[in-house]
């Protein structure tokens, strides 16, 4: 294969990076520009949109990668697989859509916020339309990576531009729904070139249905168990602000986790090649992949848990402290998320293992369900943030259970341990360091949360390091031989 995987990495994380870079840009300026309950509203309305997303694109992005992968050196069997699956998201999104237009006339908390509704239900059309799938099988990351950028930064400075007071979230919104989807229209255009007159034959949608069945369920599963909490706090907070600090939590852990997620999403067309090609480089690869990023989501969960406050108050103020116990609880939601993901798409999906983890993500569903009713009402923003993580946890354990014969295979139960002990010792120094500095170090809270931040950051690296060292963990191990390759690479020998 002509594409290198660690090229396609990079120019993954690169995009994700800049999606994080993005929001660590925006959410400080937006949070203190906009009202707490400004800032609920819009995220409120962003949450609805990306769940009615789900049932519009009916798991076509899953399946799309899979199937595209396979036929991607037969441009005309290529061509017709793209018109069917778009054919098939035409007429989920024609119904879909239509349905959510008429809630927002007739449903009254939907109508008071209608102008971003209306925003919201163009963005969802978009998004339906973004044939992202199609370039991640063809793996042209540098087409995808290259336009994203683009919008990101032309959002970022619309974002600088227009909102600037506490009720510009209308205009905050916009931007968000309009501005940057808008890069899927380039995809579309890009699209019809690439196919042109290609695949013009028969379609046949059938074909696509039984296997559908089970990546539509596992994408609304998902997208309900992950959005239907934000939209129940909506409902229950009168003027959205406990959907501001749960969201708020959830975007702080959505961009330190979003580098890792995007090596993830490189992996499942490569795996998907090797599993049906050569199975010794798909286990190879899984081994490897698999305890890398397990050692290092756990070090990013554990050091978002410890400085939680810290971060919080540095990234949106004092007026967001409160948010600082639902991220404590969402960081380990998005270690357990990330191990799903590495699970779900990087062993299930490449064995056609899909209905094992529809079911998965169908469980997770009514446990989200039933904890958010249960807790949302009286906890708020900390009952959602229960939920997730509940949740996360019963769709790794149905998970596990259906890929145990994979991980018998890969033998990696030592090295886990390693990475737990890797973690858990610099947890414990960073949670004495946090308690011993003084509280108002500086004399602003800002200023002391950063400095918190930075000595915590570093005593959690040293220990790290020290530790590693000593167990030779994946990462350690990996790192290592990267530094002797370019050392030696430099010196010539």
């Amino acid at each position: 294969m002509a594409k290198s995987v660690k090229i396609n990495a990079i120019l993954n994380v690169t995009l994700s990076a800049s999606s994080m870079l993005v929001s660590v840009i925006t959410i400080p300026y937006v949070t203190r520009a906009l009202s707490v309950s400004g800032y609920g509203d819009v995220n409120f309305a962003q949450s609805i949109s990306s769940w009615l997303n789900a049932f519009c694109v009916a798991g076509i992005p899953t399946y799309g990668i899979r199937e595209c992968a396979k036929v991607r050196d037969d441009k005309e069997q290529l061509a017709t697989l793209v018109r069917e699956l778009l054919r098939i998201i035409t007429i989920c999104t024609v119904v879909v859509l239509g349905l959510f237009a008429i809630a927002i006339l007739v449903v009254p908390r939907l109508a008071k916020i209608a102008p971003l509704m209306w925003m919201f239900l163009v963005s969802t059309l978009l998004q339906s339309y973004g044939v992202e799938w199609y370039f991640q099988a063809l793996e042209d990351y540098r087409y995808i990576t290259i336009r994203s950028i683009i919008f990101k930064i032309i959002s970022l400075i619309a974002i600088f531009l227009f909102v600037r007071h506490s009720g510009d979230y209308i205009i905050y919104g916009g931007i968000l729904a309009l501005v940057t989807c808008g890069n899927n229209v380039f995809n579309i255009i890009r699209l019809r070139k690439e196919i042109g007159s290609s695949g013009k034959g028969a379609l046949c949608l059938t074909r696509h249905v039984k296997a559908l069945e089970s990546f539509a369920l596992l994408n609304i599963a998902s997208a309900v168990y992950l959005s239907f909490d934000t939209t129940l706090l909506g409902f229950c907070s009168p003027d959205n602000s406990q959907v501001a600090l749960y969201q708020l939590a959830s975007k702080i852990k959505n961009a330190v986790f979003a580098a890792v997620l995007a090596v993830i999403n490189t992996l499942v067309s490569r795996l998907s090649y090797y599993f049906a090609k050569e199975q010794q480089q798909y286990y190879l690869l899984l081994k490897r992949a698999t305890l890398i990023l397990v050692e290092t989501n756990l070090g990013v969960a554990c050091f978002l848990a410890v400085f939680a406050k810290e971060i919080s108050i540095l990234v949106s103020s004092e007026k967001y402290i409160n948010a600082a116990m639902p991220l404590r609880i969402v960081a380990f939601a998005g270690f357990l998320s990330s191990i799903n993901a590495i699970i779900g798409f990087c062993i299930l999906t490449p064995m056609g293992r899909e209905k094992r983890l529809a079911i998965a993500n169908t469980v997770g569903v009514p446990v989200s369900l039933v904890l958010n009713l249960a807790l949302d009402w009286s906890w708020g923003a900390v009952g959602a943030a229960v939920a997730v993580l509940v949740s996360e946890g019963c769709i790794f354990i149905v998970q596990f259970a259906s890929s145990i014969d994979v991980f018998h295979s890969l033998n990696i139960g030592k090295d886990i341990m390693k990475s737990l002990l890797c973690n858990l010792v610099p947890m414990l120094l960073s949670i004495f360091c946090e308690g011993a500095l003084p509280v108002n170090i500086s004399g602003s809270s800002e200023m002391s949360s950063f400095i918190v931040i930075c000595v915590g950051l570093l005593v959690y690296l040293l220990t790290w390091l020290l530790v590693s060292s000593v167990t030779k963990s994946a990462v350690f191990c990996y790192v290592k031989n990267i530094i002797a390759n370019v050392y030696r690479r430099i010196s010539g020998k």
